[in-house]
């Protein structure tokens, strides 16, 4: 997990809420699992996601969410990702 106070349960049962029946329960449970490395991995490679205190993740919560969760790169996450992703291809 990314926030000190979530676990995989938590996370679980808020995306299912939040995805109000419209999420495929084996999806969700994959996105919970790998999630948070995949963010790491996207940090390694340039992602300049938002920091706060100490240099940590500074997560947002949205939508159905009892938790802070959610990496932003400003209001941009989407092209900071893809932006990394085709640096490092490019490299």
């Amino acid at each position: 997990m990314l926030g000190s106070d979530d676990d995989l349960e938590h996370h679980l049962r808020d995306t299912l809420v939040a995805g109000a029946g419209l999420c495929h329960r084996w999806a969700v449970e994959t996105l919970v699992r790998e999630g948070p490395e995949r963010v790491r991995e996207l940090m390694a490679r340039g992602t300049s996601f938002d920091l706060g205190e100490g240099g940590l993740l500074a997560l947002g919560r949205e939508g159905g969410h009892s938790r802070r969760r959610i990496a932003h790169a400003g209001d941009r996450t989407g092209r900071a990702i893809e932006t990394a992703l085709l640096d490092a291809v490019a490299a």
